[in-house]
């Protein structure tokens, strides 16, 4: 008998297929860690009628690697041992992208995902279910709207290559660093709360979004440190963090 490897969206699942096309376009990649070539054939095959397109990697680094490409809105993982493991690969994802992290395994596997899980991961069924991962997709947060070019004195942010500059020294911020940074630009002088940072970059793994927060920001100060910018990112204790304007200001 031939193994069943990805199960096809029953009729009743056809809602997944209409909302689904109500999402941006920009916003239809996913990311497949699967070694099995088969495997990544058929969830291709099945994901494309829902406007969804699959792109495979058997190497966790490979993976990574395609992370800041435009469109990405999801990255699947095959819970199969691997050369690095499963959690730190979560880690890399969770610090570098805010798209949902999805890990598939039987449901006899559940217990061996758990330091996943509590990276920010969310364990979905082997095998693939298509209706599953849809509606996964379809209940995240839609892409932030931002705009094209933002400038505030010395700093200048464009979106659509995701290059942050202050005069010009590139920032070299992934794209989860980029929103966060984006986030406190837009509204400069002003607080944005943990809780509008979380829901806006976390939504789906709030049990270490706090951990991921403060480390994203950690991150971004560092850089900023070393295009010769300090104090940028003030925390404003009990409510958020604030972008001070100041630093960026000409001489």
């Amino acid at each position: 008998m031939t193994e069943l490897r990805v199960l096809a969206p029953r009729s009743a699942d056809q809602h997944a297929s209409r909302s689904r096309l109500r999402r941006p376009p920009e916003a239809d990649t996913i990311l497949l860690l699967e070694s099995d070539a088969q495997t990544v054939a058929d969830l291709q095959s099945s994901l494309r009628p829902l406007g969804l397109t699959v792109l495979a990697a058997s190497d966790p680094l490979r993976l990574v690697a395609r992370l800041n490409a435009a469109g990405v809105c999801a990255v699947v993982l095959n819970a199969a041992p691997g050369p690095v493991p499963l959690s730190e690969v979560v880690k890399v994802i969770r610090s570098e992208s805010a798209v949902p992290v999805l890990v598939a395994c039987a449901s006899t596997d559940v217990a061996s995902i758990g330091p996943a899980v509590l990276e920010g991961a969310r364990a979905i069924a082997l095998p693939y279910r298509v209706g599953e991962i849809a509606q996964i997709i379809d209940q995240s947060p839609l892409p932030r709207q931002r705009a094209d070019r933002l400038t505030l004195g010395v700093l200048t942010l464009i979106t659509e290559s995701i290059d942050a500059h202050v005069r010009d020294t590139p920032l070299d911020l992934s794209a989860l660093e980029f929103d966060l940074f984006h986030m406190l630009a837009e509204r400069a002088g002003y607080s944005v709360t943990r809780d509008e940072l979380i829901d806006a970059l976390w939504s789906d793994c709030r049990t270490s979004a706090d951990d991921l927060l403060v480390a994203a920001v950690k991150r971004v100060r560092r850089k900023l440190a070393e295009a010769g910018v300090l104090d940028a990112i003030q925390t404003v204790r009990g409510v958020g963090y604030r972008l001070n304007p100041g630093v960026f200001t000409p001489p």
